[in-house]
């Protein structure tokens, strides 16, 4: 496997990561998902996968509907 197949699937694992955690409502908001993947991962490129501005609106989007959902539970 040659070493940009390797990152592209690191990458494509971490951002999954990213959404499962701020879907499970444990989170405010995606700044708090990338700080505690920061602290996971400490790969200078990591930073940048995670701190794309789309990315982390995103992420903020599934916090608020994973905090929503959480809320409803008994």
């Amino acid at each position: 496997m040659s070493k940009s197949a390797a990152k592209s699937r690191k990458r494509t694992r971490l951002l999954k990561q990213a959404r499962v955690l701020a879907g499970a409502g444990l989170h405010p908001d995606g700044a708090s998902v990338v700080t505690h993947l920061r602290e996971v991962e400490a790969f200078t490129e990591v930073r940048s996968w995670l701190e794309d501005v789309r990315f982390v609106h995103q992420l903020n989007q599934i916090c608020a509907r994973g905090q929503l959902e959480r809320s409803r539970l008994p």
